[in-house]
C-alpha cells in the first residue's frame, strides 16, 4: 500500500484485490483509514498480472461484465473503498489508456456479487500455504526464525515470482534469520496445525532468494541502464 500526505510517501503493499488477503492489505488499509491518511494505490494491478488473467478466469469475469477488461475489474473494486483518494496505473498502450478512462469515468463501484467473484479468483491464485500465523512453530525454533513471516514471503514470491520487493524486504533481514538459516529439525512441521511442510517451504524459498539479485545490485543494474540509456542519446 503506497500512501502520500504532506510529502511523506512510505512504501507497503498495494491494497489490490490479490494483496486484500495474501499480504494482509485490509488491515493495512484499516489502519490508514482510522488514522485519516488517505491512500494513494500503486501496482493496482500487481504489475499487469491482474490484467493478464487465464482464459478460465478471464471467462468467470465475463459472464457478469462481457465488455469489461481484467484490468477494469482490478480497478472497480478499488472504487469499493472510499478511501482510496488516487490510484496510479502504469500505461503502455493507447487502449489501454482509453480502458482505464472508461473505467473511471463510469464511477461504477462493484457489486457485492461481482466482488465475491473476485476474491473467489484472488485464492484461485494465490494457491498459497495455508499458514494462519498461530505461531506454534515458532516456539520450539531453534534457530528463532520468525516462520509466519517467512511463509508468509513464501507464498508472495511463488505468485510474483520475486523481484525488487523481496530483494528489499530480505536485505534487511541478518543472515541468522533468513530461510537459509533454517536447520530442518522438523519441530516446526511437527506442531502446525495445517500440516504444512515448513522446511520444506522454507529451502525452497531460500533456493529462490540465492537466485535473486539483491536490492543494491538491482539499484546498479537500474543505474547502469540509465547511463548507457543517456549515452547513446
Amino acid at each position: 500500500m503506497c500512501y502520500r500526505t504532506q510529502g511523506f510517501a512510505p512504501k507497503g503493499d498495494q491494497p489490490c484485490y490479490l494483496d486484500w488477503t495474501l499480504q494482509d492489505a485490509k488491515a493495512k488499509y484499516e489502519l490508514l483509514t482510522q488514522r485519516n491518511i488517505p491512500v494513494w494505490v500503486v501496482e493496482p494491478v500487481r504489475g499487469g498480472r491482474l490484467a493478464a488473467l487465464s482464459e478460465e478466469d478471464t471467462a468467470k469475469l465475463h459472464t457478469l461484465r462481457p465488455e469489461d477488461s481484467a484490468a477494469a475489474w482490478a480497478f472497480r473494486w478499488l472504487q469499493t473503498l472510499p478511501n482510496v483518494k488516487m490510484v496510479l496505473s502504469g500505461m503502455s498502450s493507447m487502449e489501454q489508456m482509453m480502458d482505464n478512462v472508461k473505467t473511471f469515468s463510469s464511477g461504477e463501484p462493484q457489486t457485492q456479487q461481482e466482488t465475491a467473484l473476485l476474491m473467489e479468483l484472488a485464492d484461485n491464485l494465490k494457491n498459497a500455504l495455508p499458514c494462519t500465523k498461530c505461531r506454534y512453530c515458532c516456539d520450539g525454533c531453534p534457530q528463532g526464525l520468525d516462520i509466519p513471516m517467512l511463509i508468509h514471503a513464501y507464498n508472495d514470491v511463488k505468485f510474483s515470482g520475486g523481484g525488487m520487493t523481496v530483494a528489499m524486504q530480505f536485505d534487511a533481514l541478518p543472515e541468522d534469520k533468513r530461510p537459509a538459516a533454517c536447520v530442518k529439525c522438523g519441530a516446526c512441521a511437527s506442531i502446525c496445525p495445517q500440516n504444512i511442510d515448513i522446511p520444506g517451504a522454507l529451502e525452497e524459498l531460500a533456493d529462490i532468494l540465492s537466485k535473486t539479485p539483491s536490492w543494491a545490485e538491482m539499484c546498479r543494474q537500474r543505474d547502469e541502464a540509465a547511463r548507457r540509456l543517456k549515452e547513446q542519446k
